[in-house]
């Protein structure tokens, strides 16, 4: 599509240097190129175009800049959960540690208690025959 603005620039240039034959108004026609360059849209003005570019420019800009922050946004979220699941995991693993140790020391407790009343309940035994034939 042809510069609209060129070309009306083109129709004031030649009316300006030339004299054309045939009965016309040349300020009329001036005139004219002037009303319709001012009827023009705005999106058709050059510094219009610039303008919404440079606007339209700064909002990629700015969304670019906005999903590189929600990226990392992501990541520090994504980062966060894979840590607190290792945290989870290791708890887990501590805890099944220290229930084992636990169980264990009971056991051994509990063996040790086991063999001490056995030695007792044996002494007692004992001293109940000793005591049994000596009266007898």
């Amino acid at each position: 599509m042809e510069d609209i603005n060129l070309l009306l620039n083109y129709i004031e240039n030649e009316i300006k240097s030339k004299k054309l034959f045939g009965a016309f108004d040349r300020n009329a026609i001036l005139s004219y190129t002037e009303r319709i360059r001012a009827s023009l849209p705005e999106s058709l003005n050059e510094k219009r175009i610039r303008e919404e570019t440079q606007k339209a420019q700064n909002i990629i800009a700015l969304a670019e800049k906005r999903r590189e922050q929600l990226l990392s946004e992501t990541e520090v979220v994504i980062e966060a959960e894979r840590r607190a699941e290792e945290i989870v995991q290791k708890a887990y693993e501590l805890q099944t540690e220290y229930a084992t140790n636990t169980m264990q020391n009971l056991y051994k407790m509990l063996g040790d208690v086991d063999e001490h009343l056995k030695v007792a309940k044996d002494s007692i035994e004992a001293a109940m025959k000793k005591l049994s034939s000596d009266q007898n």
